[in-house]
């Protein structure tokens, strides 16, 4: 299914007043227990659901003040986000695997553009201000409706990576959409934001999300990555709640 633009402005508007708070969990989805928020800049993880059962998923989850999990499924509308064998949970593994972030998981069905929408709306409305959206090979078409997104919210930076065109961090569209070449990972773009924030590098700089696309251009691409064999992962946990 592609997406039209229409379309997706539409899902924009429809979904642009969606709450954190989100309504009560489905009955048929595991719980989400309480736990301690990890630290670093939060980042909001977009796929087609995670299994918060793991151990290392739940432990990088963002919380709020009374250690709920900050997260949403646009598919059930609840904030249980679930999917036992989703590739949401090696992206939250790939994203925080050099420390310094924290995961805001939210779950949507990348063919319907309502669901994209409703999901970067509830990500626009938490602490997060990169977006990392994980795109199959069937769902090329929406690397249009990213930069549709990213024209609507200015403070997102929005990292993908979509399998064709092989697209650098430097290629056309809005300046807070970084496309990152997928080469032999699934989970490129994710990859990319640890390197760009891992081993305490702490947040983007800038005040807006163009300035912020521009500093992860900067790091992504001028500076040396750190690995994990480079760092010790569990430093960016000093940096604190950053966004």
């Amino acid at each position: 299914m592609s997406f039209g633009r229409v379309a997706w402005a539409s899902a924009l508007l429809v979904f642009g007043s969606v709450q954190v708070c989100g309504d009560k969990a489905s009955a048929g989805d595991p719980p989400l227990k309480p736990g301690r928020d990890p630290g670093g800049v939060a980042v909001a993880v977009l796929a087609d659901g995670f299994d918060y059962r793991l151990p290392e998923v739940a432990g990088v989850l963002a919380r709020d003040g009374e250690g709920v999990a900050i997260a949403w499924d646009s598919i059930g509308r609840d904030p249980l986000p679930f999917l036992a064998d989703g590739k949401g949970a090696n992206a939250a593994r790939a994203v925080t695997a050099l420390g310094g972030v924290r995961v805001i998981a939210i779950r949507v069905d990348a063919r319907d553009p309502a669901s994209v929408g409703q999901g970067i709306a509830f990500a626009a409305n938490t602490p997060a201000r990169i977006v990392v959206v994980d795109l199959s090979d069937q769902e090329l078409a929406a690397v249009g409706v990213l930069e549709a997104a990213a024209k609507k919210f200015t403070d997102l930076v929005f990292v993908a990576s979509p399998a064709r065109d092989a697209a650098g961090p430097d290629a056309d569209g809005p300046q807070n959409f970084v496309r990152v070449a997928r080469g032999a990972s699934a989970v490129a773009a994710a990859d990319a934001v640890a390197a760009v924030l891992g081993c305490g590098r702490g947040a983007l700089a800038g005040g807006d999300g163009a300035q912020r696309g521009a500093d992860f251009r900067k790091r992504f691409g001028g500076e040396a990555k750190p690995d994990a064999a480079s760092c010790d992962p569990k430093r960016g946990s000093e940096s604190g709640q950053q966004k």
